[in-house]
């Protein structure tokens, strides 16, 4: 997978909208892609602070909020 590929399919990639086997070159490439990771880390951070953003509050959209946490689940992290 090249860094095009993945620069594009980044944010589905992030929502947990992309097939396994998509979802795991992805992955594979973010390990070893010092261009790439950079750009991961900074949507994975956008989205775990819209997420804590949230926390406590009563949502208005708990269901916004809860595909938010299955997201950051999904790609592992507790949010800790």
């Amino acid at each position: 997978m090249d860094c095009r590929h993945v620069i594009q399919r980044m944010w589905e990639y992030l929502d947990g909208e992309v097939p396994p086997a998509v979802a795991e070159g992805i992955r594979a490439h973010l390990a070893e892609c010092a261009r790439c990771n950079p750009q991961y880390q900074f949507q994975f951070r956008f989205l775990r602070s819209l997420v804590r953003a949230h926390e406590g509050q009563d949502a208005a959209r708990p269901e916004f909020l809860g595909k938010l946490r299955r997201t950051l689940h999904s790609i592992g992290d507790d949010l800790t």
